[in-house]
């Protein structure tokens, strides 16, 4: 069944997807954090 199969690789390349961009996201949110945002970070220390 090719319909099935492509449904399961379609459902993994989406999780995968997201899995990603939580990542990437983190990542950001680190290096802002490193770096401190200059808009609104100045007065969080």
């Amino acid at each position: 069944m090719p319909n099935f199969s492509q449904l399961g690789v379609l459902k993994v390349v989406i999780l995968i997807i997201q899995a990603v961009e939580l990542i990437e996201l983190q990542i950001l949110n680190n290096i802002v954090g490193l770096f401190g945002n200059p808009i609104d970070g100045l007065g969080e220390r």
